[in-house]
């Protein structure tokens, strides 16, 4: 690899970030041995200190796995992969979108969630249509898999909407469904807004994901409507290593894409 010294980049992020873009295309493959620091050094004529901070970066980032006495290896890494198009539905188990993906790709997730009440702050106020200050029920959710914490998200219901029913207080386990839960008390969802953002994450979030750094995250703003009433919204952020975003567009007879 060549390396450019006019970018600001350090040395040992451009030999960290070469050796990850191998890893994502395949061209190092999972199980594969990755060369030592002595190896990396001596190839690409960097100092040891070097090679060793490049070769910590992947093991901080998941990407490798350092077996004691016999090296470093491609460390399995399961993508989300965040089927964007027909991702909400009514569906007849009343698990999550984000379940039911990781059901579909045969990866085992688990989910811990924290319930509690409060007042609404003004911009998830202005978010559900109501007043700020407003009671709400608050539900912050994080999702794992065996390679660690992959998204968190914190959703809001107005109590106006929901308080004296069965679904007053979110439940904190089970992979619950937004739309499943409101079609348990007769509330029909009807429409689901998404806007989607690349950021690089707060500290907070860098914590509870384990993110390490350089890595940036997805971070959706969403909210569940039946009609025009909201009844759910969500800040949610999802690792930008672990998620792939994939879309169908159904192209109509008639017409034609100018573009």
């Amino acid at each position: 690899m060549e390396f450019n010294t006019s970018s600001g980049v350090p040395i040992w992020r451009q030999v960290a970030d070469h050796l990850a873009d191998r890893i994502r295309t395949g061209d190092l493959a999972v199980g594969d041995r990755v060369p030592s620091t002595r190896e990396l050094a001596d190839s690409l004529n960097v100092a040891m200190s070097t090679a060793l901070k490049a070769l910590g970066e992947l093991r901080e980032q998941g990407l490798i796995r350092t077996d004691r006495g016999q090296g470093s290896f491609v460390a399995k890494r399961p993508m989300l992969v965040r089927v964007s198009s027909r991702r909400y539905r009514n569906s007849a188990d009343g698990v999550s979108p984000t379940t039911a993906e990781f059901k579909r790709q045969n990866e085992g997730i688990t989910l811990a969630g924290r319930a509690s009440v409060e007042r609404a702050p003004a911009r998830v106020a202005r978010r559900l249509a109501i007043a700020e200050g407003d009671p709400v029920s608050r539900i912050d959710y994080f999702w794992r898999d065996e390679q660690g914490p992959i998204q968190r998200s914190t959703q809001w219901e107005p109590l106006a909407v929901t308080r004296g029913t069965p679904i007053e207080v979110p439940p904190e386990s089970g992979h619950p469904d937004v739309i499943a839960r409101f079609a348990g008390i007769g509330v029909r969802v009807t429409r689901v807004l998404e806007e989607t953002h690349s950021r690089m994450p707060t500290a907070a979030e860098s914590g509870e994901l384990e993110i390490g750094e350089g890595i940036p995250v997805f971070y959706l703003e969403r909210t569940h409507l039946a009609g025009g009433l909201p009844v759910e919204t969500a800040d949610i952020t999802i690792r930008g290593d672990r998620m792939t975003i994939a879309t169908e567009h159904i192209v109509s007879e008639g017409e034609v894409d100018a573009g």
